[in-house]
Parts: C-alpha cells; structure tokens; sequence
C-alpha cells in the first residue's frame, strides 16, 4: 500500500534533505512518529492502521490511541482503521511562502510541520518569480499553530486540491481547477529527472519545501503530467542495442563459417 511509512533504503536524495530540514533522522526506513501529526495531511493520508503489536517509534508506547485529527471507522483482519478529518487530496496550492532561512529558523520539528500547511519553502529566487504568494512572516497567520488553526489550514488547502490524481508507471497526472495563477505542491519526491507538462506544454518543475516537486499552472482548469526518465536511459539503451546488434553479428558470422566447412567437407 502506498504508505509513508516504508523500510526501503532505495529512495530520492530529496527526503533526506526534508527530514533532515525538520531535525529528523531517516536510516533505511521512514518511521514518523505520530507526534508529528501535521506530515499526515501534508502527505495526503487518509486512513491510519493499528493493532495492538504496534508501538509508537518515538516513544515505544502502544499505538492504542486516536491519532490527533483521525476517527474511528472500522475494524478490519484484526486492525483498527481511523480516518483522517484533516485529509487533503495530493496536489494542492497555497496562498503564502516563507524562505528557506526564516524555516530553518523555527524550533521544533513540530512548529515546522504546522508551517508546511500553511506554506511552501522557497528560496529567493523562487519568492521572487512568484509574486501572487505573500510572505508568511509578514503576516499574523504566522503566529497562529494551534490545533484549531491546523484544521482551517487544511481545509483551505483541501479546497484547493486537484480535483483527479492518478499514480501512473513512469510518474503520475493530475487535475487542477483554480480562478488564478497558482503553485500547485506535490508531496512527490523531487527529482531532475521528472518532465512536466500543464496543458500539454512543458513547463519547469520546481524543488519547494526542502525537497518536493511543485509546478506553475494558469488560471482555470489544467491537465498536468509529470514523467520520470531514469538518467542515462538514452545512453544505456544504446549501449544494449550496440551490443546486441554486435552478438547477432558473431552469430550469423559464425554461422556463415559452419556452412562454408559443411559445403567443403
């Protein structure tokens, strides 16, 4: 299941630049706690899992307890199934930035999570090429990180949501509606080697939030597809054709060779 609990050492460079910027480690596999309950909205998780063998990994207490945001929906082979109220669909846009220095400022891994529902990390350069987001520091919702203003956060973003998201082989596709130019936030890994298009035509395809993928969609409703092409592929497939081409040679030469000595025996 698409989770983001994984025990996989295999993954983008780009995640361990974001649980690093939050003060968290990330070994072989990614293990939040539950503590940092705003990662599960901003990664767009629906539905939580317990049983009674599961412990909370910062803590080691059993996970026997609702989750801050989640209800309870069923039991299902044995595992307690919540629904998260604070769920937002993936891809979704924001109305404010804060620069990476003011994020790296905060301090706690915490404040930080509640942050990223409020606004996307850019750089200068980025802040400057889109002037329709506000800067959060200059604004009071800066100051408000209560649970209650968690919920409106999330609905704000929720309202924004690409209305159709679909996971494809080589990257994934989405729907988005929007009276305005908007940045619209993936929770999808940045990688230099994803192409986007919006509407069929290319278009850039930003690293915000200390390692996610992000791109600039006009006003109304845009198709976008983003595809992922393995670096080196065009080289390595070269390559396998060269040297297939070049077996195929030393077989029809060899057998040439064992026709020539069958016709002169």
């Amino acid at each position: 299941l698409p989770s983001m609990s994984s025990f996989n050492s295999n993954i983008p460079n780009s995640l361990f630049d974001f649980y690093g910027s939050l003060g968290l480690s990330r070994e072989v596999n990614t293990n939040i706690s539950d503590y940092y309950y705003p990662l599960r909205s901003l990664f767009s998780v629906k539905y939580a899992f317990y049983n009674d063998d599961m412990t909370d990994y910062l803590s080691g207490k059993p996970l026997s307890y609702t989750l801050k945001g989640f209800r309870y929906k069923e039991n299902r082979l044995d595992y307690e199934v919540y629904e998260n109220t604070a769920y937002i669909p993936m891809g979704f846009s924001y109305d404010y930035y804060i620069l990476e220095e003011d994020f790296a400022r905060l301090d706690s891994p915490l404040e930080k999570s509640l942050i990223l529902l409020k606004a996307v990390v850019l750089d200068e350069t980025q802040a400057k090429s889109l002037p329709y987001l506000k800067n959060l520091k200059e604004n009071s919702a800066f100051f408000k990180r209560s649970y209650e203003q968690y919920i409106k956060d999330c609905s704000d973003r929720r309202a924004s949501a690409c209305t159709e998201f679909t996971a494809e082989n080589d990257g994934f596709s989405a729907t988005h509606t929007s009276e305005k130019t908007e940045l619209v936030f993936f929770s999808v890994p940045y990688d230099s080697s994803f192409k986007a298009t919006v509407n069929g035509v290319e278009t850039e395809v930003l690293r915000v939030s200390e390692g996610f993928t992000a791109v600039e969609c006009p006003a109304g409703t845009t198709e976008i597809k983003l595809v992922y092409t393995p670096p080196y592929q065009g080289i390595t497939t070269a390559i396998s054709i060269t040297a297939f081409a070049a077996i195929f040679c030393l077989i029809a030469l060899n057998y040439v060779k064992m026709r020539k000595k069958d016709d002169n025996a």
